[in-house]
């Protein structure tokens, strides 16, 4: 950062117009730059899968689980998974605490827990004092705490759309609430033919669900899709229309996104070679979605005839 001064304007939420990224990769350099820059090339033509990035649910990948059973009204399922549940990712101060919690030791759990994780000080220590009552236990956490959770398992949600729908995610279907990049604007696709030229074109989008009360629901086979992603859940959509302080309004989200001025090189420094990216994003997305199909090794085979970079790597660093 070259500079920074005040502004007389907030900054307030919709007012940021996107994401600039630059990104070094190690363990890669001048071999991979052609299969780099081809599927960069393909990502701009396409545009990129809009999933949520892994860091959406949590170190352990277990956020959406809590708020799934938050929202069912399990509530001795949420508060084992927050407090609880030792896993192969918990180490040190953390997995005994989650051990204790497991063996119904609530009081040692909580003094076992480092002092950086209050919010399962304070569900441990409400579990003692309720004498192992979640539902009461629960009122320890502040409620937009425990709103992170469910909004997680929206987002769950809507992965499991754009997953099912990967294969076409540059069309539209008639039924589909499609998205206008330039101003996130909403409609139903009624007409194919004269929206599938836009859809090519990365003027739209197909939506998906981010569920709630008031989201908008697509037609046709858009909405079967949904309507499966959420029976495989054991879900229907009802558990996100019902009253209550853990939910949310709901809202549509692009299945995919734009790459914008997207830039790949390779160089050379110190440490090894390295490829730099370089890309804008439009805001809510995630650069790791990018870096996502960057690495995916099933795309090898797609690049199989791209041809060698010829370039000296000792020239790399000039």
């Amino acid at each position: 950062m070259l500079s920074a001064a005040r502004h007389r304007n907030k900054l307030r939420v919709g007012h940021l117009r996107g994401n600039r990224f630059v990104l070094r990769l190690r363990g890669c350099g001048a071999a991979q730059l052609p299969a780099a820059r081809a599927i960069l090339d393909v990502l701009t033509r396409r545009g990129v899968p809009n999933y949520f990035g892994e860091q959406r649910f949590g170190a352990r990948g277990d956020t959406w689980r809590i708020g799934k059973a938050l929202l069912r009204g399990d509530h001795a399922e949420a508060v084992a998974w927050i407090a609880g549940r030792a896993g192969p990712h918990d180490k040190g101060r953390i997995l005994k605490a989650r051990q204790l919690y497991d063996a119904g030791d609530y009081m040692g759990a909580s003094e076992a827990w480092p002092g950086g994780f209050r919010p399962c000080i304070r569900l441990c220590r409400a579990m003692a004092k309720s004498g192992g009552n979640a539902k009461r236990a629960l009122h320890a956490l502040d409620r937009n705490f425990l709103r992170f959770y469910t909004s997680a398992y929206q987002s769950r949600l809507f992965n499991d759309v754009v997953a099912a729908r990967l294969e076409h995610l540059d069309e539209v279907e008639l039924g589909d609430l499609a998205w206008l990049h330039r101003n996130g604007a909403v409609f139903l696709v009624k007409e194919l033919e004269l929206e599938r030229e836009r859809a090519i074109k990365l003027e739209i989008s197909a939506s998906g669900p981010l569920f709630g009360a008031r989201m908008s629901v697509p037609q046709g086979r858009p909405a079967e899709i949904e309507a499966e992603v959420l029976a495989r859940e054991g879900q229907d959509a009802e558990v996100f229309a019902r009253p209550g302080p853990l939910q949310w309004q709901g809202s549509r989200r692009p299945l995919r996104f734009p790459l914008g001025e997207s830039t790949v090189e390779a160089g050379l420094d110190e440490h090894g070679e390295f490829l730099e990216l370089g890309f804008t994003l439009p805001p809510g997305c995630y650069a790791t979605s990018v870096l996502r199909e960057l690495l995916d090794d099933s795309r090898t085979s797609e690049l199989d005839d791209v041809e060698p970079d010829e370039s000296d790597p000792s020239e790399l660093d000039e």
